[in-house]
């Protein structure tokens, strides 16, 4: 069916649509991320959340990453599967993976941020971004694991932090070679 020339859809329409779906994006790769999981004793999950969220930062930038991450939290709040082992529900941001959930937004909110402020962006500066995102991840989930659980700082800094080095640097490395690419090509098309 052919449409009425009066109906032709104008470029700022396009560019709307594409954020919004480049937002939905985001938010479905950091629950599909959320599904790979490692169950730990500690109650906090390995993931591959934190990796998709410095991959949405870096391509979608502050405003559509958090957006994204804001999307992906609210579907996940009132009970859409898509936090860790296809879960959802209040729970998780009131319990011991609330504050690594909160610090996915701010994380997105600040790499997006750096990822506009930098000149060049390679993996070097792409991978020190995901080491700040990280950073900001764990400097909101780590005392919100320790308050909710109540256990000392010791055992806190055990569970919440030292057992998600490794894999940090890990990601941070496939974030540098994945979204250095995508951020120059984001950052070519005017994103």
């Amino acid at each position: 069916m052919l449409l009425p020339a009066t109906t032709a859809v104008r470029p700022m329409e396009i560019t709307r649509s594409l954020k919004a779906l480049a937002v939905v994006s985001g938010a479905l790769a950091v629950a599909l991320a959320a599904q790979i999981s490692i169950p730990l004793p500690g109650g906090v999950p390995m993931t591959l959340q934190t990796l998709a969220v410095v991959l949405v930062a870096t391509t979608l930038g502050p405003r559509l990453g958090i957006a994204s991450l804001g999307l992906y939290l609210a579907l996940g709040v009132v009970g859409f599967p898509v936090f860790s082992a296809q879960s959802g529900g209040w729970a998780h941001v009131y319990g011991q993976t609330g504050g690594f959930l909160i610090g996915f937004v701010v994380a997105a909110w600040l790499v997006g941020g750096l990822v506009r402020r930098c000149r060049r962006l390679g993996w070097a500066n792409v991978f020190m971004l995901g080491l700040v995102g990280h950073a900001v991840i764990f400097a909101f989930g780590v005392p919100w694991y320790k308050v909710v659980t109540g256990l000392s700082w010791e055992v806190t800094l055990t569970n919440a932090l030292w057992v998600f080095v490794p894999g940090t640097f890990i990601k941070c490395g496939l974030a540098a070679i994945a979204g250095a690419p995508l951020a120059r090509l984001a950052r070519r098309h005017g994103w």
